[in-house]
């Protein structure tokens, strides 16, 4: 009886070690994340922490305001290996560009519900909207994107529109605090594509991608950092659109003939 009750004291303290260091995983990663972010917004605070000389600059631009792509130096470029699942940074670059062009898409679209709250008070083709304005950016900024992976950005901007025509009575503040929100997810996605483009296995990819929690809390450090405030329901499909968005992401570049793929 006593070796019984010992066995059952251990399995809980298993139980409890194991509990602790997938929290303590998490953090880690946490922390990773918002380092990159630091490191990209403001390189030479970092260096002065850490005495390292670092050669990224703001390497991205999903937002709309003009944020220029920066290349990273050459000698600094990470080399594909065998078995290997992280990107170099070329690749990195240019999936960063989808994220680009789905940001450009979505201001199309809120400029012409912009247009029509002024013109009109009927109901909104949603779909016919999001439909034609999608088709259009892509067929100037990336025609060779599947169809398969347009549908599911149609997908993702459909739901963003319903969410604002839902709101009554609708007026141009709305439409620009959801705009922005949408921008902030879109920035986010690209910081967490970022970190999860560098994992080396699969396992490393999808325990990022599956802790909802860690993305829903790096979610919410960047829109309180923009003053932008958002209910639960929304924060919670921003993180699943976040996660669906990044495997469309990373799925088009595996399905996508390069020599690097062939390797």
């Amino acid at each position: 009886m006593l070796d019984t009750n010992r066995i059952i004291e251990v399995c809980y303290q298993i139980r409890s070690i194991m509990k602790i260091i997938k929290m303590y995983r998490s953090i880690c990663i946490l922390l990773i994340i918002y380092l990159s972010r630091m490191i990209s917004h403001s390189p030479n605070s970092f260096d002065t922490i850490l005495h390292i000389s670092l050669d990224n600059r703001n390497d991205y631009m999903p937002r709309t305001n003009g944020r220029n792509l920066a290349q990273r130096s050459p000698s600094r470029q990470a080399l594909k290996r065998a078995h290997d699942c992280s990107l170099t940074d070329d690749e990195i670059l240019k999936l960063f560009h989808l994220i680009h062009v789905e940001a450009i898409a979505a201001g199309d679209i809120i400029t012409a519900m912009l247009l029509r709250l002024d013109e009109e008070t009927g109901r909104v083709d949603v779909e016919g909207l999001v439909r034609d304005k999608l088709r259009r950016r892509i067929r100037m900024e990336m025609p060779y994107f599947p169809a398969d992976k347009v549908v599911t950005m149609q997908a993702r901007l459909t739901e963003l529109v319903e969410d604002i025509v839902g709101i009554s009575p609708l007026n141009k503040d709305i439409i620009f605090h959801k705009f922005e929100a949408y921008k902030v997810e879109l920035d986010e996605t690209v910081d967490i594509l970022r970190f999860v483009a560098r994992q080396r296995t699969e396992e490393g990819i999808y325990e990022i991608l599956n802790n909802l929690q860690l993305i829903g809390e790096l979610l919410a450090v960047r829109l309180r950092s923009n003053d932008i405030v958002v209910n639960e329901n929304t924060s919670a499909s921003m993180v699943l659109r976040i996660r669906r968005r990044i495997l469309d992401i990373l799925e088009f570049h595996h399905d996508m003939p390069s020599q690097a793929n062939s390797n």
